[in-house]
């Protein structure tokens, strides 16, 4: 598989995606060649897990999961604007939530970092996701440590596990 759908068809909803939302994580895959060298990562690593889509035989959303110990993390959702006004966020979402029930070896699915409450948080609540808190283990640099708390405390305590 040389991840081409992704690459041409993939781009296409990710550009639609950004269009609407402006995303400013990984904003380099806006770039059509960046975009493709993300697919290609994506696709040589062992344990992601991508789900495509469709709707008349074309790539209109794109999912993609790390499994990573007894933990599935859901990690990336784009979709075009047409997908999204046909739901197709639910059934994605749902999806991905079934292949983690139906693989013994998987204990949770992990949908995301709590955002302190606020639509997102709530949208996958509704849906039967609880908030689980768990221990890390962070080493920062003093400098970076300085400067996370001095430009964004929000995120540095979100790092800390407080939020």
């Amino acid at each position: 598989h040389d991840g081409r759908e992704l690459k041409i068809e993939g781009y296409k909803a990710y550009r639609s995606f950004y269009a609407r939302t402006h995303y400013s994580y990984r904003e380099d895959r806006i770039h059509e060649g960046r975009f493709a060298e993300w697919a290609e990562t994506v696709l040589r690593l062992p344990k992601a897990l991508v789900l495509g889509g469709y709707r008349e035989g074309r790539l209109h959303a794109v999912s993609v999961a790390y499994w990573v110990e007894q933990t599935l993390g859901y990690s990336t959702f784009f979709r075009d604007t047409d997908a999204l006004r046909e739901g197709v966020n639910e059934l994605m979402f749902h999806t991905i939530r079934e292949i983690g029930a139906g693989i013994p070896q998987i204990g949770e699915v992990l949908g995301r970092p709590y955002q302190g409450g606020n639509g997102m948080d709530r949208y996958y609540m509704l849906r039967g996701c609880k908030i689980a808190r768990r221990p890390a283990f962070l080493t920062i640099s003093p400098l970076a440590r300085f400067a996370l708390r001095s430009w964004s405390p929000d995120r540095y305590a979100m790092l800390c596990g407080r939020h």
